[in-house]
């Protein structure tokens, strides 16, 4: 971003990409160029999208890599390097448990529904996805942090996650959804004595 200045252009960029891609999955979904354009027209409108440009919030790159890693899962099933390079993004671009999700849910369909999978070209785009992952932590690991270190971290993000997230609470995502009422962690109060 000091190339920049600013990381307003990389905003841009993702932007760009997630118009793109919306309108290639959904294209590819439904075949249809007015399905595409509707979604294309959502994603637009949606309050969400201009506040993650224009406060360049991480969820835009997350949703960028997660659609491009859908479209290579479902539609380039043989390309595993390419799989995994876009898996691997989409683990480093924000916090990777709800990118394992998204993998949990487009392998069920693809086991269940399609009875199209491959052990071996699974495990190593798993693979590639570790090591694209740990490269995003490269300044860790020459700074002399540890395999041991790092899963402790990782470990350490993941416990802050559960215990700040909507999610922790139980049934807070679906509640959110549903109502838009959001149940924060940080309301919980200590009762007097």
């Amino acid at each position: 971003l000091k190339a920049f200045g600013s990381p307003y252009p990389v905003s841009a960029v993702f932007a760009f990409l997630l118009i793109f891609l919306t309108f290639v999955v959904a294209y590819k979904l439904t075949d249809k160029k007015s399905a595409a354009a509707l979604a294309v027209l959502f994603v637009i409108l949606d309050p969400l999208t201009a506040e993650s440009v224009y406060n360049v919030y991480l969820d835009l790159g997350q949703t960028v890599f997660a659609l491009a890693f859908v479209y290579s899962f479902l539609f380039k099933p043989k390309n595993f390097i390419l799989q995994g390079i876009l898996f691997g993004l989409l683990l480093s671009s924000k916090f990777w448990s709800t990118s394992l999700f998204l993998l949990l849910g487009l392998l069920i369909y693809k086991i269940f529904f399609l009875k199209d999978f491959n052990f071996k070209k699974f495990a190593a785009s798993f693979g590639i996805s570790a090591l694209v992952y740990a490269a995003s932590y490269a300044i860790f690991f020459i700074k002399g942090g540890g395999l041991v270190d790092f899963i402790l971290l990782q470990i350490k993000m993941l416990k802050f996650m559960l215990d700040h997230n909507s999610g922790a609470v139980l049934g807070g995502q679906f509640l959110l959804f549903l109502t838009g009422f959001y149940k924060s962690w940080w309301g919980r109060k200590k009762k007097k004595k």
